[in-house]
């Protein structure tokens, strides 16, 4: 039998917490099934390079507003970018970096550029993804 332990938010330690985090460049404005299929792989990526051990490691995804944030996300924060070869939907813009995947830090350790105002969570399709 499955089961699943619920823990509210109240009830964790968050400084203690491990994060791995995935930042999306935003202003390609990549369609949600593009932006999931790019955040997976690099994931997936990220993860082969390290043992999750921590079952309560959580996994974030936020999104750098301009090109020159991402840009410095990419060079400042050590971590795995996933790059498109742009054979489909970003095909305009030859070989993009599309996500930087960083981590797994404790929390309170996270990178203090992550937190900046030009690098918001992924929270909703319309706002964030851009979709029409």
């Amino acid at each position: 039998m499955l089961q699943t332990t619920v823990t509210f938010l109240d009830d964790i330690d968050r400084d203690n917490l491990y994060e791995m985090v995935l930042v999306v460049n935003g202003p390609l404005h990549m369609s949600p099934g593009k932006l999931a299929g790019q955040t997976f792989q690099a994931a997936v990526r990220m993860s082969a390079l390290f043992v999750w051990e921590d079952k309560d490691t959580r996994t974030i995804v936020k999104e750098a507003k301009t090109p020159a944030m991402f840009e410095r996300i990419c060079k400042e924060i050590p971590g795995y970018t996933m790059v498109d070869v742009g054979t489909t939907e970003l095909a305009h813009y030859g070989e993009v970096a599309t996500v930087h995947v960083c981590g797994p830090f404790l929390h309170k350790d996270r990178p203090k550029l992550l937190d900046n105002k030009k690098v918001g969570l992924v929270s909703s399709a319309h706002e964030q993804l851009h979709v029409v």
